[in-house]
């Protein structure tokens, strides 16, 4: 398993602790918690792992064009420039090989110019696939891959979607669309929902329900 950051050396902003010793890593944070929290309760050991890679559960990428091709990958630290990668050394691996499927899928007839602009569904064709969708079945995924919406599916992919295999889960369908409803312009996703409150028409119905319940100046 790589255990180099091919994007270290460029100032990836996603994990600027990774080239110390694991047990440095763990001293800092350490002492950013008692920093941050210490003065409030008692801060408790932090629990390291014996493998320490692969292991948030949150995958984070952005999406740009790049010299005519869609890439996606982490900003440069400070910027908003997109370092190429979709194999970060700290997300979990299932939620790497997702993303990049997703993005292949994406590039093959350019359904995507943003990530907001997609609808992504996954579909599992044997028990490799399934078992892998389990373990992200409890996360919110449109988030997680930074589209406006991504969902697991059991029905069949729709003959107008561009569609694409996983390259390390064969049995995994992944299906790329463009987002459904109109563009929120709080948080920029596509929704169905943008349009439904008559006091917030230009906000889906979550940003409508937030912005309502703001104070009023």
């Amino acid at each position: 398993m790589p255990t180099t950051c091919l994007n270290y050396d460029k100032k990836c902003g996603g994990c600027p602790l990774l080239a110390l010793p694991y047990r440095e890593q763990l001293n800092q944070k350490q002492a950013r918690l008692q920093g941050l929290l210490g003065g409030f309760a008692p801060v408790r050991a932090v629990q390291g792992r014996a493998e320490p890679y692969h292991y948030r559960n949150k995958a984070i990428a952005s999406f740009a064009m790049q010299h005519g091709r869609l890439v996606c990958g982490l900003y440069a630290e400070g910027t908003h420039r997109v370092l190429p990668s979709a194999d970060c050394l700290l997300q979990e691996e299932i939620l790497n090989k997702t993303l990049a499927a997703v993005l292949e899928a994406a590039r093959a007839e350019k359904k995507i110019g943003k990530a907001l602009e997609a609808h992504v569904a996954l579909h599992a064709g044997d028990d490799a696939a399934s078992a892998a969708l389990v373990q992200v079945m409890g996360l919110n995924l449109a988030e997680l891959f930074i589209v406006s919406d991504c969902q697991v599916s059991s029905a069949e992919p729709d003959a107008a979607s561009t569609v694409g295999q996983g390259a390390n889960f064969p049995g995994l369908t992944v299906e790329v669309s463009e987002a459904r409803g109109d563009k929120c312009e709080r948080c920029w996703m596509h929704s169905p929902t943008v349009g439904a409150d008559a006091d917030h028409p230009t906000l889906c119905a979550r940003c409508a329900a937030v912005v309502r319940k703001l104070p009023q100046f």
